[in-house]
Order: structure tokens, then sequence, then C-alpha cells
């Protein structure tokens, strides 16, 4: 494989699945601020690089098609309130109707909990 300025970008060829489970690189973060068009293509060639901050992975750098394989169908939530109803939904559509308010009440303790004050 060639790039467009005539460099050899090495044999750069697509993972299959089973390879993709076991070989996921980890690069700091400033390795990957220095490094990135390659990590780029890697991902492109279906090889997600993880991003790490000490020692600590905090992001993937994954292809569009792997993307989008991942996300696909899921609804766009916008809120808490949002996720609530299509979760209830989900569950009634399961056959599972969700409590009541009134089941709800009944399952919470009536304790007001233990005493405090704030140190005078």
């Amino acid at each position: 494989m060639t790039h467009p300025n005539g460099r050899g970008l090495g044999a750069i060829e697509p993972m299959t699945t089973a390879q993709r489970s076991y070989q996921v690189s980890d690069t700091s973060m400033v390795d990957a601020k220095a490094r990135l068009p390659s990590l780029v293509q890697r991902a492109e060639a279906g090889e997600p690089v993880h991003i790490t901050r000490r020692g600590k992975r905090v992001a993937v750098i994954l292809s569009e098609r792997d993307f989008s394989r991942l996300t696909a169908g899921e609804p766009k939530q916008t809120g808490y309130l949002e996720f609530l109803a299509g979760w209830r939904k989900r569950l009634q559509a399961q056959g599972c109707e969700p409590l009541t308010d009134q089941e709800i009440a009944s399952l919470r303790s009536k304790e007001t909990g233990r005493d405090f004050a704030w140190d005078q």
C-alpha cells in the first residue's frame, strides 16, 4: 500500500474478527498527539487503539465503520427522563410491567435516617 505522497505504509491489511480480539494497542496521550495520522490509519485498517493517560485507558480510536456498527440502531438520548421513558417502553414490549408509584412507595423504608449535627 502506498501513501499519496509516495511513501510506503507497510502491509496494513484489515484484520479479521479473530485478530481484533487480541490486537488492541495502547498509546499514551503524548505519543498519540505525535503519531495521530498513523494511529488513524491503524484504526481504519480495523485495529482499535486505546489512548492512555498515566497508564489508564481513557479513550479509543475506532474506524468509522466499526463505530457505525457499534452505534447502529441506538436511539439518541437527550436526558434521564427520555432514557427512563424508553426503558419503560422496552420493559412493556417484553411483557414486563413496571412498578407503579404506589408499589415503589411501599418498598421504601419509612425510617427517617440517622441523626446528624454539624460540629459546632
